[in-house]
């Protein structure tokens, strides 16, 4: 448990504590004569997440909405202290994920645009369910709640844990409509199939489109890179116009350890080699 967790640290009964809370890594960075600390910036995306099946979020206006109404720099700073890389680009993909389609550009924020697309949907006044599982991502989704608001969408936050996001938000028995959420993302793009495909492991908005199904299927079997290269473009580039995703930030995961540790190598996809740690004494 979090706090149990930086009181050990503290108490000098541990001396590494991975993925410190956002709000309290000042404390330690600021105590250089104890501690030592290390930001990472993770190569997985922190998102919001559509429910495609549902008659509200299916609509693509009222997507197009949401993505409109959202300021990225407010939720890193708000949520995470600003630790986070905020988002610049249109696509949805891992910070270092192979392939990355850098020409799609990101849906900026403007409220005027963001209303006239509500304007468009589906959308009636209902209130939309957000479902946020961790701590600084159920932040993320207050903030969220509060710039929605701004352009008439009423929405509650349903808090929860990892394991019941699992159970709540799935390909085939979706009860979310909204989620603010994070998954895992490796460097190899094919890694991406298993949030785009039917019953991916991350695919936690119901998404289905037949064409980036074949296309995934299609770029294992390239073997020239510019080629499977051209398709996981396309890729992203369906995807960015469907938008069952919006990709808000990659987190800054932050390791706090007392001083005198270190040769700790971190990876952005927190598989860290602790192989060459010391401790100084």
């Amino acid at each position: 448990e979090e706090s149990t967790r930086l009181m050990q640290l503290e108490n000098g009964e541990v001396q590494v504590c991975f993925s410190i809370n956002a709000n309290d890594y000042d404390y330690f960075k600021d105590q250089p004569d104890k501690f030592v600390t290390y930001p990472f910036t993770t190569n997985n995306n922190s998102y919001v997440g559509f429910n495609m099946n549902d008659p509200i979020c299916g609509d693509l206006n009222f997507r197009k909405a949401v993505a409109s109404a959202i300021d990225r720099e407010e939720m890193v700073l708000a949520a995470f202290n600003g630790y986070g890389e905020v988002n610049t680009l249109g696509t949805y993909w891992g910070y270092k994920t192979e392939f990355k389609n850098e020409k799609i550009p990101v849906i900026p924020k403007d409220l005027e645009k963001a209303k006239e697309y509500l304007a468009q949907s589906n959308y009636k006044g209902e209130t939309v369910e957000i479902v946020a599982a961790i701590p600084d991502l159920i932040k993320t989704a207050q903030v969220l709640q509060a710039q929605l608001a701004q352009i008439g969408i009423n929405t509650t936050i349903k808090e929860t844990d990892p394991p019941g996001m699992s159970a709540y938000a799935t390909y085939a028995d979706n009860k979310a409509q909204m989620i603010v959420h994070t998954g895992s993302i490796a460097f190899n793009a094919g890694s991406m199939k298993a949030w785009f495909y039917p019953y991916g492991s991350n695919n936690r908005v119901s998404y289905t489109n037949e064409e980036v199904a074949e296309l995934f299927d299609l770029a294992v079997t390239q073997i020239d890179p510019a080629e499977r290269e051209a398709t996981y473009h396309r890729i992203q580039e369906i995807i960015a116009e469907d938008i069952p995703f919006i990709n808000l930030m990659n987190t800054v995961f932050l390791v706090c350890c007392e001083k005198g540790v270190e040769g700790l190598k971190l990876s952005n996809l927190a598989f860290h080699d602790l192989t060459y740690m010391y401790m100084i004494e």
